[in-house]
């Protein structure tokens, strides 16, 4: 993508986007900004005072720490949940209601080989486009385009392409203009399916392609079973217990403070 842009984008509009994304940091910036006090010389027992207020400061300083992890982490579930529920009920309706003809039909399965990885490539972003599944929501449908005969470069450069949903197309357009988001969506499509045919052609030279395509998907036959994984889900969900708790708490301290 880099290689492309250094390329192909237009000096002008390279200068345009650099300057309304500097505008926009402009309007968004925080007007507070925070200044240590001077050093200097006080009545006595200043300087111990200062050396107390900067280890209480040093403390809540790195308790404050997993306070904004907590937040954060709450931050991207709130942004994350929906497109991963959105994942697998697209991917649980396309499983039940599109016909295996239609995939079939969809992707080349005969023919010469470069030339199947080729369309396998440029249809891949293209599905990813019109499912709009951003984030780690599209795995589930790359699962299912994979049992259904797309090549492992079209899975590669479907599970690319969440950076050019309609969504994130609209934001493009919003913050670096329409013809500069055009501009950027081209560049990322022709680097997504360059990148998918890339992949596919070193993974096969190495010989680590799965067996495929034509697998059952896992969307479609998962089942719950007792392994590694499950202690792994057992230590995320303590510790995102735990950033939970650290949130609710900062947020009554939040609270508490307002009100007085």
């Amino acid at each position: 993508m880099w290689l492309l842009i250094r390329l192909f984008l237009p000096e002008t509009l390279e200068v345009q986007i650099r300057q309304r994304a500097a505008n926009q940091m402009r309007e968004n910036a925080h007007c507070h900004h925070e200044h240590p006090p001077s050093p200097g010389f006080g009545a006595p027992g200043e300087h111990e005072q200062e050396l107390a207020a900067v280890s209480s400061s040093i403390r809540e300083h790195e308790e404050k720490k997993w306070t904004r992890v907590a937040h954060a982490f709450v931050r991207d579930w709130s942004m994350l949940w929906k497109e991963i529920l959105g994942g697998f009920l697209i991917a649980g309706f396309l499983a039940a209601l599109v016909p295996h003809d239609w995939w079939e039909g969809l992707f080349l399965q005969t023919g010469p080989p470069f030339v199947r990885l080729i369309e396998n490539g440029l249809v891949g972003p293209i599905i990813a486009m019109i499912s709009f599944v951003c984030s780690v929501g599209n795995i589930p449908l790359a699962s299912l385009l994979w049992s259904h005969g797309i090549s492992f470069g079209g899975v590669i450069s479907f599970i690319y392409a969440d950076l050019i949903v309609i969504p994130i197309i609209i934001i493009y357009a919003k913050y670096y203009g329409a013809r500069a988001a055009a501009w950027i969506t081209g560049i990322l499509y022709v680097s997504m399916v360059l990148a998918g045919i890339i992949v596919d052609l070193v993974f096969s030279a190495l010989g680590l392609i799965p067996q495929g395509p034509g697998l059952p998907s896992a969307v479609e036959h998962a089942q719950i079973i007792w392994d590694y994984t499950s202690w792994l889900d057992v230590a995320a969900a303590i510790f995102a217990t735990w950033l939970l708790f650290l949130y609710f708490k900062s947020r009554d301290k939040e609270r508490a403070s307002a009100c007085h």
